[in-house]
């Protein structure tokens, strides 16, 4: 446990017991990734009170049999909450990956920094966005792969 070391309860706590990284594997179909703009996808559940996850990475998997046909803007993000929340990605590109009918690897790093009120931080869902319209295309075959690296904190304030 870290603390401001003159007891004064005032400053943040965060507990690096649970700061280990972490890693989830989630599959969406054909029907969720097409419907990702209006119904992002939970990859990793709200993890409780005073709790945040800190987004370290993503490796995408698309195990294509025939490209999407993403338009300008339609771009994948990870974000907390729903398509609303904060943002904690690099936005990945979907030109060139999900347009193409053959299998496919993509990166997907941080953002370098982020903030912002604790309300749009703390005991939020990490959800799969595109951030633009959803996709059209593709086939019932298909399906992503999405893994993310990530952290917990326990953060009180």
């Amino acid at each position: 446990t870290v603390t401001d070391g003159n007891g004064s309860g005032g400053n943040p706590t965060v507990e690096l017991a649970e700061n280990a990284l972490r890693q989830v594997t989630v599959v969406l179909t054909d029907a969720q990734v097409k419907a990702l703009a209006t119904a992002p996808q939970q990859i990793i559940p709200a993890p409780g009170v005073n709790k945040m996850i800190v987004f370290v990475s993503a490796v995408l998997g698309l195990d294509s049999v025939a490209g999407y046909a993403p338009a300008a803007g339609d771009d994948l993000a990870f974000r907390f909450a729903d398509g609303a929340g904060n943002i904690v990605s690099q936005t990945r590109e979907t030109t060139g990956f999900l347009d193409q009918a053959a299998d496919r690897i993509a990166f997907v790093g941080p953002l370098t920094t982020y903030e912002g009120a604790a309300a749009g931080y703390i005991n939020l869902a990490l959800v799969l966005d595109n951030i633009g319209a959803d996709f059209v295309g593709g086939n019932v075959a298909n399906d992503l792969t999405v893994i993310v690296t990530y952290r917990v904190l326990t953060i009180t304030l």
